[in-house]
């Protein structure tokens, strides 16, 4: 039944969602991103399938995540840059100095994973 499997992929969307909002950390969020990206993945593959696709709902669930894929996109691109920028800062002289003096230390980084790789 393509309802039921698209209510359920749809509740693991929200479930994946919901763990990745309370990820602590940069390395947590990346692990907690694969795992949404995993779902959504599958929810935009039931809804854009045949049954489904003509739908102006389906439509605009299925334009809503290409939406959110672009701003998860630009939001790790962006978040990257300045993690960069600030490691740079923090390991070139004099900033290196006043760094460890005041304890800063390299930004973690965000890398998020292909879907199914373990952690």
């Amino acid at each position: 039944d393509v309802a039921g499997a698209t209510r359920a992929a749809c509740d693991a969307a929200t479930a994946a969602r919901d763990r990745a909002a309370a990820a602590r950390g940069p390395a947590d969020a990346a692990a907690r991103e694969t795992d949404l990206t995993a779902a959504l993945d599958r929810l935009r593959a039931l809804l854009d399938g045949p049954a489904t696709s003509a739908a102006p709902a389906m439509r605009a669930a299925l334009d809503d995540l290409a939406a959110a894929d672009a701003a998860i996109a630009a939001a790790t691109h962006a978040y990257g840059q300045v993690a960069a920028t600030y490691n740079g800062a923090t390991e070139t002289f004099p900033s290196n100095v006043i760094a460890a003096l005041a304890g800063f230390r390299d930004a973690e980084r965000f890398e998020p994973r292909e879907p199914g790789t373990r952690r």
